[in-house]
Formats: structure tokens, sequence, C-alpha cells
């Protein structure tokens, strides 16, 4: 889910998929693929002896067919595997990218933090600047009276 100032990802649903993913594909195409392999290696080719050039190029292209269909089988069994390997990929840069912005984050409000101790402890040195010549200014005033009475008297 996305709005305008953040990304929430379901980490436990991505997992999730790519597990099934995998236990579907692990459960379903690998036997799947090994009966027609069996079945390809382990019985005579049909056509085989056969004297009929029309047969013998049927049963050529058939195992052709098979061939690919097997490769087809293991590839999809191997980018299955990817796949699910991605989604783990996913969470995992997920929670790296999370964690590097909390960190940047952080760094950014320690910072802020420094400047307004920094601005805090400025603004204090500035009042005491200006109340010690408040007194100062005071103490001028109250010698400057205590001259001008001693004059007048």
């Amino acid at each position: 889910m996305a709005d305008q100032h953040k990304i929430e990802i379901n980490k436990a649903g991505v997992l999730d998929v790519g597990e099934r993913l995998r236990a579907s594909a692990d459960k379903g195409i690998p036997p799947r693929g090994d009966r027609i392999k069996q079945q390809l290696m382990w019985h005579s080719a049909f056509g085989e002896r056969s004297g009929s050039p029309i047969v013998q190029q049927a049963a050529t292209q058939y195992y052709d067919q098979m061939n690919r269909a097997i490769e087809f089988l293991d590839t999809l069994v191997y980018n299955v595997g990817v796949l699910a390997q991605a989604t783990q990929d996913i969470v995992t840069a997920y929670d790296h990218a999370d964690k590097l912005s909390a960190e940047d984050a952080d760094v950014v409000m320690e910072g802020a933090s420094a400047k307004v101790r920094d601005a805090t402890a400025a603004a204090v040195a500035a009042r005491r600047a200006v109340e010690m010549q408040d007194r100062q200014a005071d103490l001028d005033e109250i010698k400057d009276l205590r001259g001008v009475k001693r004059g007048v008297a």
C-alpha cells in the first residue's frame, strides 16, 4: 500500500507467494517431467522398426517435440525457482532499504537536534549577554545617581 509519504510492503505476503509458487512447481512439474522422460527412454520408440519414411519422420518429430517439452519443463522449474528466490530477494532488499532509510532519518534527526541545541545555547548566551548589559547599565545608572546626589548635597 502506498500513499504520498510512504510505501508499505506486506513482506509475509510476498514471501508466502514465493514459497507457494515454489512448492506448487516442485510438487507438479518435476514428477510430470520425470514420467515423460521415463516414457521416452524406457519404451521403444514408436516407428523405429517401421520401414516407412513417413512414420520414421513422424517419430523423429514426435521425439524432438517431446525433448523440447522436457527442456521447457526444466526451464520452467528453473524459472519458478528464480522467481521464488526473487521474492525473497525483494523482501531482503526492502528490509535493507528500510534500515538504511531509518539510519538516514536518524542522522538527519541527530543533525537537526544538534542545530537546535546549538541555537538554544546561542540564544541562552545572547540572553545572558543582554541581561549582563542591562545589569551593567543599571549599575552605571545607580552610580551616576549617587554621584549626582553627592555632587548636589
